[in-house]
């Protein structure tokens, strides 16, 4: 089973998917990555600042002790935390001087405070972030060490969170949303013209081979593609006409032979040899006459101009010129009217059409029987045989030219009368179908589309 061929638009599509969900898984770790910065770096500050207000409160008592005094809010800010924020005051050899509430001793050894302003320390098993800064009190050097416990640096990124949510990172989704959407709009938009112009290449075909595809507004990727598709629609153009002009020149220059031929042939219709020859000859020429109705087609000739064509009369004048070898055959033609039947038309190719139905019916109705020409239908010409029915697996090829049946091709023929009235009933707008026959037989059917004057 062959598996149908990828689309570029979802190609195209799913590859920037995957890129947008690889940027976006980046950019949301690189976004970590700043978070935690951003929290780091806003935690030291704070420890820094609060190092900053202890300093800024110490000061000597008149015993020559050292004495921090800080302001009642933020005292009481010490005192409220439960241990979350602590100090100490430590002079130039380590000894505390001065203490938060539960601190006797120092955060860090001060030969550590020395080499690393910022500090971490484990108390009680958990873990504190802190800050030491020298000072100078009545000409002596002391160190302010102070810490956070980790339930401050949890509300520090919790705040920091509310912060971008609020300021617009509930955004960022609905944004590559709305990012996916566009580009998707974007490459159905970009890929527009490839479509159109697929559809116009679905239209070319031997009757329609004067389309080409655009060159506007495409890629410029594909354009040597397109311009070496419209290269090749010349080229097969160009032999299309060549083949065209060969079967028409070839066509009529056999068709004086073969007159100049029948015409010796009937001064010696006496002679025993001289019937089948005749036959041979009426055969070759009906295949030429075939053969020039088939180049006039494809040229687009119409002889003459589009009337108000009467299908009762041009099925009864084909029937006419048919009698004879049907006759000659023991076989008949069963014609049915109730007056005019008129359709707008082409009058010689719609003749040809219902001349070639009418032969084909002959070559397979059984020698007895009759030939049924329904025209009581407006707009509509039904032909039916008695013979053995076009099998369901056939009708989509009996129409094609050259095209014969299995257990016909051993048989006179070229298979060109279903083709040319297939093409006479497109340029007509019309369709020609087959069905079943009651008690056997098939029954073709030319359905006009368009009534006189339309």
């Amino acid at each position: 089973m062959t598996r149908p061929a990828p689309s570029l638009q979802w190609q195209l599509i799913s590859r920037v998917l995957a890129l947008t969900l690889a940027l976006t898984v980046l950019g949301s770790a690189a976004l970590v990555l700043l978070f935690q910065n951003t929290v780091d770096s806003l935690r030291d500050r704070s420890l820094q600042g609060q190092a900053a207000d202890i300093a800024h409160h110490a000061a000597v008592a008149a015993d020559g002790t050292v004495t921090v005094r800080l302001p009642p809010a933020l005292e009481d800010s010490y005192r409220g935390s439960r241990g979350e924020f602590i100090y100490v005051l430590l002079d130039a050899d380590g000894r505390v001087v001065a203490a938060s509430d539960g601190v006797s001793a120092p955060l860090v050894a001060l030969s550590t405070a020395r080499e690393a302003r910022l500090f971490q320390m484990t108390k009680q098993g958990r873990i504190f972030y802190g800050a030491s800064q020298p000072m100078s009190i009545g000409g002596r050097n002391y160190w302010v060490q102070v810490a956070q416990g980790p339930s401050h640096h949890n509300v520090l990124e919790d705040s920091l969170l509310t912060a971008i949510v609020n300021q617009g990172g509930w955004a960022i989704p609905l944004f590559v949303l709305l990012f996916l959407g566009l580009t998707a709009q974007t490459i159905r938009s970009g890929l527009k013209p490839l479509v159109q112009a697929s559809e116009l290449a679905a239209r070319i075909s031997p009757t329609n081979l004067e389309v080409r595809l655009p060159l506007r507004r495409m890629p410029k990727e594909v354009i040597p593609l397109l311009q070496a598709v419209n290269g090749a629609i010349d080229r097969l153009a160009q032999a299309l006409r060549e083949q065209q002009r060969f079967t028409a020149d070839a066509a009529h220059e056999l068709r004086t032979p073969l007159a100049v031929l029948r015409a010796n042939l009937d001064r010696y219709r006496g002679q025993p040899w001289v019937p089948g020859l005749l036959v041979d000859v009426d055969r070759m020429t009906r295949v030429v006459q075939q053969l020039l109705d088939v180049a006039r087609l494809e040229e687009g000739a119409v002889g003459a101009p589009q009337s108000d064509v009467d299908l009762a009369d041009l099925a009864a004048e084909a029937a006419a010129s048919l009698a004879p070898a049907a006759i000659e055959t023991g076989r008949s033609f069963d014609l049915r009217e109730q007056g005019p039947n008129r359709v707008a038309g082409y009058p010689h190719d719609i003749y040809s059409a219902l001349r070639n139905l009418m032969e084909n019916a002959l070559d397979h109705t059984p020698a007895g029987t009759m030939v049924e020409v329904d025209t009581t239908v407006p707009g509509i010409v039904r032909v039916r045989d008695h013979g053995p029915g076009v099998p369901a697996d056939q009708r989509a090829h009996v129409f094609s030219r050259f095209w014969r049946a299995p257990a016909r091709r051993t048989l006179p023929g070229a298979g060109l009368g279903l083709s040319i009235v297939a093409e006479v009933m497109r340029r007509h707008g019309g369709r020609v179908e087959i069905e079943d026959a009651p008690g056997g037989g098939a029954v073709f059917a030319l359905i006009f589309s368009h009534e006189p004057g339309a």
